[in-house]
């Protein structure tokens, strides 16, 4: 899989974006752009973009809930939903050989 949306709100962006651009950009102009500034003004130069942090964090200091995983990337990565288009075609057509047949 080359590309992957991390998260079903990562999708329903994604999506949403597609559906309404100027409406998604006004929407992360006003929300997201706050969300990513650090209230308490901690330095940032060191990320871990490409090594982790030199206390072993692989995450930032949000004290919020923040999940490890989430249902819709679990399924978007699983060799059975991908799977999953392809069965659903074998299936119609199989449906359809059949009905013309009788």
């Amino acid at each position: 899989m080359r590309d992957i949306t991390v998260g079903g709100a990562g999708r329903m962006m994604t999506l949403l974006g597609a559906a309404a651009p100027r409406m998604t950009d006004k929407y992360m102009k006003t929300a997201m752009f706050s969300q990513q500034q650090d209230p308490e003004g901690r330095n940032r130069t060191m990320d871990s973009l490409y090594s982790p942090k030199r206390d072993g964090r692989r995450t930032g200091p949000y004290d919020g809930h923040v999940m490890q995983s989430s249902a819709y990337t679990r399924a978007r990565m699983s060799k059975v939903t991908q799977l999953l288009p392809w069965i659903a075609a074998a299936a119609v057509f199989a449906a359809g050989v059949r009905r013309l047949q009788g």
